[in-house]
């Protein structure tokens, strides 16, 4: 097959070669002068006769910016249909001379209450902008957008404590702070009001065993059409290592009548508590198990105590839950 091609090339060679020397001592000035005359002649010619042309005219929407947010925003240009010379139409589209078509709001209910603008009541500005052309038509039949009402909403900042991520162990050994506490979002009305008034602060952290003391981003909270004015707030709380301990209490006995002899079995309760690990202390002075005469159950003589135990108990059970009394 290479060889087949290779002899059809030689046999053409010659051809191209006298074709070559022939088109060589052509006066290829002569020739373009001649081909850029004729294209100058029916470029004038096609220029002066009438014609139709897809127009894109400019669209400013004026409206308050500082009262109203552009949620879908509305085209830039409008498409109308003109027929004319062809000098008139070859000024316009290449934007000589073409004016702005402003669509303006009387207020700022105008603008957010309605979504669109019919093209139709558009057609004699534009056509009287465009004398020396015929104005068809708009190949658009409405001009959609979406505007909404700025507003501002105060939102309370909050913590759900339980969803802090501590440690196994640890706790919180005072309330979490968040400075501010309430942050100004400004945005969209119809965004805004779907917003609850309370939002629960979240921690991206691992496993805290220490203070806590940072400042943390809010931009969750930020759209293209909502804003912040405080974009980050700062939360403190202490934490500390926490550990079950247990001890036996004596039992107080109260109201019971004088000169008799009472015996209560068991003798002592057994305290399980929740305390700081860090903690020495041995609270037996403001650790009290009180049975009282008043609470004998008489059908089967037994007393539920009351247990007092310190402030910084932050959970603790007791056994027995009652306690069998003889009195004689």
């Amino acid at each position: 097959m290479l060889q087949r091609a290779i002899s059809s090339f030689n046999e053409l060679l010659p051809a191209f070669r006298g074709y070559y020397t022939k088109v060589k001592g052509w006066d290829w000035k002569v020739i373009g002068i001649c081909f850029f005359t004729s294209f100058t002649f029916w470029l004038f010619n096609a220029l002066n006769d009438e014609h139709n042309y897809d127009l894109q005219i400019p669209l400013f929407f004026d409206f308050d910016k500082d009262k109203i947010v552009v949620i879908d925003a509305p085209p830039r240009t409008v498409t109308v249909n003109v027929s004319g010379n062809g000098w008139n139409l070859f000024k316009r589209s290449v934007g000589a001379d073409v004016q702005t078509e402003v669509v303006a709001f009387e207020s700022v209910n105008a603008a957010v209450s309605n979504n669109f603008v019919t093209t139709r009541s558009l057609l004699p500005k534009i056509s009287s902008k465009l004398k020396e052309l015929q104005v068809n038509y708009i190949l658009q039949d409405s001009i959609f957008f979406d505007f909404d009402t700025l507003t501002s909403k105060e939102i309370q900042l909050k913590m759900d404590t339980n969803q802090i991520p501590l440690k196994q162990g640890f706790r919180l050994t005072n309330s979490v702070n968040l400075t501010p506490n309430t942050i100004i979002v400004e945005g969209a009305s119809s965004i805004l009001n779907n917003i609850d008034d309370t939002i629960l602060v979240g921690i991206d952290e691992g496993e805290i065993d220490e203070d806590f003391d940072e400042n943390i981003s809010l931009d969750y909270l930020s759209s293209e059409y909502l804003s912040l004015i405080n974009e980050e707030v700062n939360v403190q709380f202490s934490v500390a290592e926490f550990e079950n301990r247990s001890m036996n209490v004596g039992l107080e006995l109260v109201n019971f009548p004088n000169g008799t002899d009472v015996t209560v079995d068991p003798g002592t309760a057994v305290i399980s508590y929740l305390i700081e690990k860090d903690e020495q202390y041995l609270p037996r002075d403001s650790l009290k198990m009180i049975l009282d005469y008043r609470d004998l159950n008489i059908s089967d003589s037994t007393v539920k105590p009351t247990l007092i135990v310190p402030p910084y108990f932050l959970e603790y059970t007791y056994t027995p839950q009652k306690f069998s009394v003889s009195v004689e």
